[in-house]
């Protein structure tokens, strides 16, 4: 009789050594950030500490509305470190940017790992609208370069036109009327005894027939 043993550990091994790094890298970032109405996307890589390193950036003009003053949100994911959300804010000069990390609002460090604020981030915007610089943070004594690049806003869909009704040929004859045997009407005389084209003769001008004084009996006949 032949019987079949197998090691749970090893299959493990086996099911993880076979399925795509993409996957498993894909597993650990989040969701990246959702488009924002009046803010600049980007998206880009970093060269520091850790070379798994995405980056995903929200740029935006400031809530208090001061000229120049930006704020927005940086996500920084790594399949290596983890992953974290930070607040960013700073200035705009022309197209150059200065930023720095006020918090981090969100993180998931893996085991041995931690983030730490940055000082500084400064980036200069080339002619294609990528943005390209360094940043810096003393706290984790990390000196590296970053390359940003816009995301195209998604241009909104055209509404259908309504169809047009189609337009009446100028050749097109138009059907002859039949023809009538009814004789033509004839306008109408006017009446004299009606309306009011009638004169009518002023009271004064009327001669007074049969008026005098009415006679008596007995008197005499002239």
């Amino acid at each position: 009789m032949l019987v079949l043993r197998w090691n749970a550990s090893l299959v493990v091994l086996a099911v993880v050594a076979w399925w795509p790094v993409d996957a498993l890298a894909a597993a650990k970032r989040p969701p990246p950030l959702a488009d924002q109405d009046g803010c600049e996307h980007y998206r880009g890589t970093s060269s520091g500490n850790d070379p798994s390193v995405r980056l995903d950036v929200l740029i935006c003009p400031h809530e208090d509305g001061t000229p120049n003053k930006i704020a927005g949100q940086l996500q920084w994911s790594s399949t290596l470190s983890g992953w974290n959300l930070r607040s960013i804010e700073g200035t705009r000069s022309g197209g150059d940017l200065k930023l720095r990390d006020l918090e981090i609002t969100e993180q998931r460090p893996e085991s041995g790992f931690r983030f730490c604020t940055i000082d500084v981030y400064s980036l200069k915007r080339a002619a294609d609208g990528k943005l390209a610089g360094t940043y810096d943070s003393e706290d984790c004594s990390d000196h590296a370069t970053l390359e940003l690049t816009p995301l195209e806003p998604v241009p909104p869909s055209k509404p259908k036109e309504p169809k047009r009704p189609q337009e009446r040929k100028a050749d097109a004859k138009t059907p002859d009327k039949p023809e009538s045997n009814e004789p033509p009407a004839t306008k109408p005389e006017p009446d004299s005894t009606s309306g009011c084209s009638c004169g009518v003769a002023p009271l004064f001008m009327l001669p007074l027939f049969g008026l005098g004084r009415p006679r008596r009996r007995g008197d005499a006949l002239n």
